[in-house]
């Protein structure tokens, strides 16, 4: 017996969906997409995707962010997605945390000094 993968769709990239193992598609074609990484300091790794709005425009998008707005809607401002198990590669949903962000920067403040 199959299983059936949940896929939802985007609300600001309607062309493309997302499932609760953080895997992105494209809708039309039905392909998954491969995330890349830039690696540039201001990525710190995080994974992204590009994808064509609306309008035909191609954006990068991070894929952590495009998996919790599938399912939980726009993310309020000020906030961040936190990798609950700090793996940025894990973008599964059961794994993304919505945060306040002087809280999140304060959670990794912390767990940087635990660390030292």
């Amino acid at each position: 017996m199959s299983q059936h993968k949940i896929w939802k769709q985007h609300p600001e990239y309607p062309n493309y969906a997302g499932s609760p193992d953080g895997q992105v598609k494209n809708i039309e074609t039905g392909q998954i997409l491969k995330p890349y990484r830039n690696n540039t300091d201001n990525d710190r790794g995080y994974l992204k995707v590009k994808l064509k709005d609306r309008f035909g425009i191609w954006h990068p998008v991070y894929v952590h962010r495009f998996i919790f707005e599938v399912f939980y809607g726009t993310i309020p401002y000020k906030h961040d997605i936190h990798h609950i198990n700090h793996d940025v590669a894990d973008n599964s949903l059961n794994n993304l945390q919505c945060m306040l962000r002087l809280d999140h920067l304060q959670l990794h403040a912390t767990q940087r000094q635990d660390n030292s």
